[in-house]
């Protein structure tokens, strides 16, 4: 469920959201559709995401289920470009 907008700029809107399945707080981010469907940028995406989610640190959020969301937002051309720690 979505709580509300946390921040918008040229590369997207981030959200502050729960999820309702697994009871935690989460960010979504959207990126405007221009960006959505540039390869490039879908390919760096991908690669950020990879790396966010081999991190594991105390002081690092875990990602669940990051592949799968993002495979779902991805075949309605909505992608995360910025996936990081500190945007999650």
């Amino acid at each position: 469920m979505v709580l509300k907008l946390l921040g918008a700029g040229g590369m997207g809107a981030v959200y502050a959201a729960e999820d309702t399945r697994l009871q935690r707080q989460v960010a979504l981010k959207f990126l405007p559709e221009q960006l959505a469907t540039d390869p490039q940028r879908l390919g760096r995406f991908e690669r950020e995401a990879r790396s966010a989610v081999a991190l594991n640190h105390p002081n690092i959020c875990t990602i669940y289920e990051n592949a799968g969301g993002l495979d779902a937002a991805h075949v309605k051309s909505v992608i995360h470009r910025d996936i990081k720690p500190a945007n999650i």
